[in-house]
Order: C-alpha cells, then structure tokens, then sequence
C-alpha cells in the first residue's frame, strides 16, 4: 500500500496481503541459451545474435498486445528446445520462435522449475520465473489443427512457456550457459496468489461498475481483459474511480492516469508496490482467500448467513454502516444491490 502527494491529480489506493507458500525445485542440470529472438510484434520472433535484457524485457523486441504481454513480471518469455521437438513430432510447424518466445534454451524443461526459480544466463544476466505463459491465438499457425492450447502447462505441463522478471541486467548471446538457482523465499509464489486475486479484484469491479450504469449513473469505465478503470465526478471517492491490474503491469499506469485526467477526476491505483518513485499508500485493503467451510464461528451477537438470491437491503446496509459511506455514494450502493445480486460471481 502506498501514498503519495499529489501527482497528476492521482492519490494510491493499494493493497497488503500475506500468504505461506512453499517452492520446490527439482534437481535438474544446467543447460544454455540456444537461440534469442526478437520481433517488431506479433510472431514469429526471429533469432538474432546478441541483446541486452533490461527489466522491461529484450531490447529491441515489441509486444502488439501489451496489456497481454510484457512487463516488468512478463520481461521474458522462454521455451525449451525439448518441448518444441516434442511438439514438432506431433507434425505440427513449430520452431524455435514462432510462439514468440524470446529465449529459447536446451538442457532442461523450463515449465517444470518452481516459481521463483533463477537463471543465470552468460556472465550478467540473472531472470527469476514469475509465472507460467498461457498460450493465446496469435501463436495458433504453430499447429496444424490451430490448437494453440497443446502449449498449456495444465494440459502439457513439461510443454509450456514460463515468463520472467529480470533480476540483473546485461547482455546474453547465443551459447551462453545458463545455471540454475533454486527458490531462495516465497516473494514470487506470492506474487503469483496476488496477481490471480488482482484478476478477481478486477473482474468483481468491473461488474460492480457495469451494474452502476445499468442503474443509470454515470461512469465512464475502460476494461481489456487485463487492466480495468473507472471513472465518474458524481460519485468521487475510490469505489467509482478506480483502476485496476496495475499490479503486474505497472509500466502501462500513465493510461490510468490519463482516464482520470480526461474525466476531470481524483483517481485510485490497487498496487501491491509504488506504482512511482517515493509513492506512500494512501489506504490498506486486505484479502483474505478462504473456503466457505474455513470460517471461524461468529463471535457472540453476530450471525453470518448467505443471503438469497434476490434478498435486497440487509447486504447493502452492512457495507454502508460498517463503511461510513458517505451521501451520494451511499445512496448508490443501496440503489445498485438489486442490480449486482443478479450478477455471476456475487452474493
């Protein structure tokens, strides 16, 4: 969570969380860089010599969809020259850098190496996976069905293209060998959870946001599939105005900004780190991911029960007591309950 003085008319809203993660590494040996590719967007990436990787990614390479690739925890993309033999024996077209991958390696398959795992490449460059790559259809002309999901870890889990976040920077070439480091903390595993409440952080406001306009307020949203924001000058505060996603894409912020700048409003970034240099967090929200089943008992006087589909008035009231929510916004959360009870996901 983080604060800042007013920077372009942004204040931070941004969140803690904690979680217990345990990283495995299978004993695997050392392997080399056979191949760096780069393109100017889309695939095939081409093989060049040489390039340096900073923590933006590999100098010289550009990503056409940069809300779905890229970025600080999505710098690199590797493939191992194992899995694409693999695939290309099922006689599918696939080679080294036609599924876009930046880094294509031998000696090992890089999909079964725990999150957080760190490779040393060449005498500089250290990356550290961050997550798995999900294959998507620009990478379809690989396989003759077009089936792009034989790449999937959860299908093919040797099979799969892991992104990573650049640890050091430098120079890696073509030969270089690369040595394996396990896990050292959990830091990536939990950035992983993080990331995936982001994702349901996003999807649950977007609704929200949807159904305020159903319910005829004026809000002014953008939403990609990735990064979501809000904006509305009748209802200031953080619930309308908002902007999401930007945990793991916190190179793409100056768009986030420039919807609030357009709608003439205060606006608030969910970060799980300074979304910019010195920024203080401005509120905490915590999240918690639990089973129903794995609910303490209620203390003496309070009762927890699911309220039916439908049952309009004791959700909303809860939030706005509990909250303080101010008028007009209160008034807009008892206004948009029957609207949101209807929505997938929310009860």
């Amino acid at each position: 969570m983080f604060r800042a003085p007013c920077v372009a008319g942004i204040r931070i809203w941004g969140n803690e969380a904690s979680f217990a993660c345990a990283a495995t590494i299978p004993r695997v040996k050392d392997g080399r860089l056979l191949q760096v590719n780069v393109s100017d967007g889309g695939v095939p990436k081409v093989p060049i010599p040489a390039a340096r990787i900073n923590r933006d990614g590999v100098e010289g390479d550009r990503q056409r969809a940069d809300t779905v690739h890229g970025g600080p925890h999505r710098a690199v993309s590797i493939l191992g020259i194992e899995a694409i033999r693999r695939v290309a024996a099922e006689g599918h077209p696939i080679a080294p850098g036609t599924t876009g991958e930046n880094l294509t390696i031998e000696g090992f398959d890089v999909s079964t190496l725990a999150i957080g795992t760190r490779l040393a490449i060449g005498d500089e460059v250290i990356v550290e996976i961050s997550k798995p790559t999900n294959p998507c259809r620009t990478i379809r002309h690989s396989f003759t069905d077009r089936r792009f999901g034989r790449l999937s870890i959860r299908a093919h889990p040797t099979d799969s293209r892991v992104y990573a976040r650049v640890v050091r920077e430098g120079t890696v070439r073509a030969g270089d060998r690369i040595r394996l480091t396990p896990p050292t903390s959990d830091d990536a595993e939990q950035f992983l959870i993080a990331d995936r409440l982001d994702a349901a952080e996003r999807e649950s406001a977007v609704a929200f946001w949807e159904t305020a306009k159903e319910a005829g307020y004026a809000i002014n949203t953008m939403d990609d599939g990735e990064i979501a924001v809000s904006a509305s000058s009748a209802l200031p505060g953080p619930v309308f105005n908002s902007a999401l996603g930007f945990a793991h894409l916190p190179n793409l912020l100056d768009r986030a900004i420039a919807h609030f700048a357009t709608a003439g409003v205060t606006g608030w970034v969910l970060a799980d780190a300074p979304p910019w240099p010195d920024a203080i967090s401005d509120s905490t929200l915590a999240r918690y991911a639990i089973g129903a089943d794995d609910i303490a008992p209620a203390p003496d006087g309070v009762r927890i029960r699911e309220l039916a589909h439908g049952e309009i008035g004791p959700w909303a009231e809860v939030i706005v007591t509990a909250s303080g929510i101010p008028e007009p916004i209160a008034t807009a959360w008892r206004g948009l309950e029957r609207h949101l009870a209807l929505v997938t996901h929310h009860h």
